[in-house]
């Protein structure tokens, strides 16, 4: 049945029941129509249990062929909200703007603050001297990615177009790079040319690599019809593995000029520190990735 059918026999059923509570129960609207929809389902199940089963095989039937996702979603939300929205009062709304902005306000702070701090204080753990502003960062992202997440109304949703493989690959690939960014801080330290050079540009490879394939990820999506302005899902989602491929390519440019500097013999165990500085940022934005990966892509 299209949605065009179901709400026609819905509209049927609700001004058959609106005039009997009319005329009859004299009950508020809502409550009348609620009731005899009830009345007449318990009717339907109770002729079934006496052996009168055509109305209840009727049911059956139509309710087999409704898509209620198409229905709910695509069909009646609209008009429930439409109809919600001509009830709500804008000069109420105004004078309780203080209130629901201070109290929406106070919701980013604290999911803001609990998420970036823990972020810190982890890698504080992990004797990373992280700067906290990065922690907050992040921490804001993700928790209005959490926050808003399973609330978008339309699709297309998280399971339907996510490449889980491809991200898996791609996570195992900056993971990689870590390993490969201690190996070219060791050799730096040594005073290895030959090798610090061999794990700088391979550290920068995979991060190209990396941001590569989230082009191509962000690229699909579009293609499957999900932007930065189709759905809410589509606003957070983008904005935070987004942020994060920026910082990727930030870290790829940063890691492609100390290369550079070595091949121009300005990169020397004195320089260490450099390298140093640059590596933290490094897995600094690995272990971000890892939080986003687990937190966007595998918890559905």
């Amino acid at each position: 049945m299209t949605i065009l059918g179901t709400a026609s026999v819905l509209i049927a059923l609700a001004a058959l029941f609106s005039y009997v509570n009319y005329r009859f129960l004299k009950l508020p609207a809502s409550i009348g129509l609620m009731l005899s929809a009830l009345v007449t389902s318990l009717a339907v199940v109770a002729l079934g249990e006496f052996g009168s089963h055509t109305l209840e095989n009727l049911a059956h039937h139509a309710l087999e062929n409704v898509d209620f996702d198409q229905t709910l979603m695509h069909g009646m939300l609209s008009f429930l909200l439409f109809a919600g929205a001509l009830h709500i009062n804008l000069n109420d709304l105004a004078q309780q703007k203080w209130s629901v902005g201070f109290l929406a306000s106070l919701g980013v702070v604290i999911s803001t603050l609990f998420i970036g701090y823990a972020t810190y204080w982890l890698f504080g753990l992990l004797g990373q001297g992280v700067p906290l502003i990065y922690c907050l960062l992040f921490g804001a992202l993700i928790s209005t990615y959490l926050v808003y997440k399973g609330r978008s109304v339309s699709g297309p949703t998280p399971h339907e177009i996510f490449n889980i493989p491809l991200t898996s690959v791609s996570t195992f690939d900056l993971l990689m790079s870590s390993l490969a960014m201690v190996l070219a801080l060791s050799a730096v330290t040594r005073g290895d040319k030959l090798w610090s050079r061999i794990w700088l540009g391979t550290t920068a490879l995979l991060g190209a690599a990396f941001v590569g394939a989230q082009c191509y990820e962000f690229t699909s999506f579009v293609h499957e019809g999900l932007t930065i302005k189709t759905t809410l899902f589509g606003s957070t989602f983008f904005t935070l593995p987004g942020t994060h491929g920026v910082h990727v390519a930030v870290g790829v440019l940063w890691l492609t000029t100390l290369l550079v500097r070595s091949f121009q013999g300005k990169l020397g165990p004195e320089k260490a520190l450099n390298v140093e500085i640059a590596g933290l940022y490094w897995h600094f934005v690995d272990v971000v990735w890892i939080v986003i990966f687990t937190g966007v892509y595998l918890l559905q």
